[in-house]
């Protein structure tokens, strides 16, 4: 049911996944060369260290600092989504059954392309107009086209398979999400330039 998916499943690896970043943030890390390790174990232990990262860099999103800030979040959101229900719907329609391996293939594949592509969307978004990041890794712009791209595969294949209207209350519901979504962005740009105009007036003013 979709109270053990969202609820349980879901909640419990996104706890998990904020406990990780935190364990590991806050580890401190020892970097001496494997010969200098005092036991045979210290000295196993840190051969396989070699293969961990030097160290975990914490992200600061900040979604509300602006309208701007929350767009740029909001966009990775939606593409992780959009894999999601891609998965489901390239499942059916090109009757591809749960136990194949190629679901679990495109999941790793996804997976690598994840890692280094969340890293260069943050560093991009994040990044003063002097820094080298002024340009979208490779890494983020193939998760992105892996994604219109599998949208284009069920659009394409899908026709005629979904005969039945949508339901009138599905779209209802939808409607009034999109446009308070709108609404409420429009008021948040509204009220932010309106803030920017009057810090601006006051600098002059002091000026």
């Amino acid at each position: 049911s979709w109270i053990l998916d969202v609820a349980v499943c879901n909640h419990i690896g996104i706890l998990t996944g904020m406990w990780t970043v935190r364990y590991f943030s806050g580890k401190e890390y020892n970097w001496a060369g494997i010969s200098s390790q005092p036991t045979l174990f210290a000295k196993a232990r840190r051969g396989l260290m070699q293969f961990t990262p030097h160290s975990m860099d914490i992200f600061q999103w900040t979604w509300f600092r602006s309208p701007k800030r929350f767009l740029q979040c909001f966009f990775p959101a939606v593409i992780i989504l959009l894999f999601e229900v891609n998965h489901f719907f390239l499942k059916f329609e090109l009757w591809v059954p749960p136990i194949n391996p190629l679901n679990t293939i495109r999941l790793f594949i996804l997976f690598l392309i994840a890692v280094p592509g969340i890293r260069e969307y943050y560093e991009f978004i994040d990044s003063d107009s002097g820094d080298i990041f002024r340009r979208l890794g490779p890494f983020a712009w193939t998760g992105v086209a892996i994604a219109f791209v599998e949208t284009l595969v069920i659009i394409k294949f899908g026709r005629g398979m979904f005969d039945a209207p949508w339901p009138s209350h599905v779209l209802a519901f939808w409607g009034l999400l999109a446009a308070l979504f709108v609404i409420v962005m429009t008021v948040w740009v509204v009220s932010e330039r309106r803030t920017t105009r009057q810090r601006r007036s006051s600098r002059r003013r002091v000026a």
